[in-house]
C-alpha cells in the first residue's frame, strides 16, 4: 500500500484510498507485538502526519474540512506523545554519544544516560496508562474512518493539488531564511515542518516521474532528518538544563550541552546547503513542472 496516487484513479478516489490505508496500517502496527510499544507508537503517529500532509496537498480547495481534520489528527497523534517523547529523548542522547564516540570521555556521560533511562521509565509507567492510551487512540482512528466518505473532494483535479503544493512549498521557502536569521530552535522547527510536508507531497506524486522525483525526494528526506535531529537535540538540551540542573554535576552538564551546541551547529550548516538547492525553484514554477509530469503520466498508456 504505497503512499502515492495511482495513474488510473481520480484525485478524489486517491485521497480517500490513501487516508483509509494509513489508518489501517496504524491499527495494524499498534497490534503488532513484534514492533514493541515505542516503535508501534512511533509508526502510528507518522500515519497521522501522513494523513495531515495528504489533506494539506489540497487544502485551498477544502479549507473547512482541512481545518477540522488537521486539528483532529494532530490531537490524536498528541495523545500518544507521552509514550514516544521520553524514548525519543533517550535515542537522541545515544545518537549524540555515538557521533562523538572518539573525541570524548564517555564515563560521566554514561551516568547521565542512566538518568535519562530512569526519566523515560518514570514518565511511561508512573504518569500514563499505556494500554488505556493505545485503546483510546485506536477507537478514535476507527471513528475517523467513517468521516472519509464525506470529505468534499469529489470534484478535485490536479489544479487543487497544484494549489496546495505551491502554498506549502512557498511557506517552506520563506521559513528557511527566517530560521537562519533568528537562529532559534522554534524557527528551525517551523522550517522542518514545512520540509516534511514537501517530502510527503513528493512521495504522493512520486509515480508521475519516478527517476526524476526520487532525487528531489531523497534531498527533502535528508533535509527533514537533519532538521529533525536539530529539534530533538534542542529538546534534549532544554531537559538537561531545566530538569537535571540540580541533580547533575555542573561539569557533566556542561560537557553534554557543549556537545549538543556543536552538533546543532554542524546540522544547520549542512541543512543550509541542501535547503538552498531544494528551494531554488519559485513556487509557481515548481507547481507547473509537476503538473506537466502529472498530465504526461496520466496520458501515458505505456509507463
Amino acid at each position: 500500500m504505497p503512499y502515492s496516487f495511482r495513474r488510473s484513479e481520480p484525485v478524489s478516489k486517491g485521497i480517500r484510498r490513501i487516508a483509509r490505508e494509513q489508518i489501517e496500517r496504524a491499527l495494524d502496527e499498534l497490534n503488532d507485538s513484534s514492533l514493541g510499544m515505542h516503535e508501534s507508537v512511533h509508526q502510528a503517529r507518522k500515519r497521522c502526519k501522513k494523513i495531515r500532509a495528504l489533506l494539506r496537498l489540497v487544502r485551498p480547495s477544502i479549507e473547512p474540512t482541512y481545518q477540522f481534520e488537521n486539528a483532529w489528527f494532530r490531537d490524536a497523534g498528541r495523545l500518544l506523545a507521552p509514550l514516544r517523547d521520553a524514548q525519543s529523548v533517550l535515542e537522541t542522547y545515544d545518537e549524540l554519544l555515538c557521533y562523538y564516540a572518539e573525541p570524548i570521555d564517555r564515563g560521566e556521560l554514561i551516568k547521565l544516560r542512566e538518568r535519562l533511562v530512569d526519566r523515560r521509565d518514570r514518565l511511561v509507567l508512573d504518569q500514563h496508562n499505556p494500554r488505556e492510551l493505545l485503546e483510546q487512540f485506536q477507537t478514535q482512528l476507527r471513528t475517523a474512518t467513517t468521516r472519509i466518505a464525506d470529505w468534499p473532494v469529489d470534484k478535485l483535479d490536479f489544479s487543487a493539488v497544484a494549489a496546495g503544493l505551491s502554498k506549502s512549498y512557498r511557506r517552506g521557502r520563506h521559513a528557511m531564511p527566517v530560521a537562519y536569521d533568528e537562529q532559534t530552535p522554534d524557527a528551525f522547527h517551523e522550517w522542518r515542518k514545512r520540509v516534511k510536508y514537501h517530502w510527503y507531497h513528493l512521495r504522493l506524486l512520486k509515480r508521475t516521474w519516478p527517476s526524476v522525483l526520487k532525487k528531489r525526494r531523497k534531498a527533502a528526506s535528508k533535509l527533514a532528518d537533519l532538521l529533525g535531529d536539530d529539534h530533538d537535540l534542542s529538546i534534549l538540551d532544554d531537559i538537561l538544563r531545566n530538569e537535571f540542573a540540580d541533580e547533575v554535576d555542573t561539569p557533566m552538564l556542561q560537557a553534554a550541552t557543549g556537545l549538543i551546541l556543536g552538533r546543532c551547529r554542524d546540522l544547520r550548516r549542512h541543512a543550509r546547503s541542501i535547503g538552498e538547492r531544494l528551494y531554488a525553484d519559485k513556487p509557481k514554477s515548481l507547481a507547473r513542472r509537476l503538473e506537466r509530469y502529472w498530465n504526461t503520466w496520466r496520458d501515458d498508456e505505456i509507463g
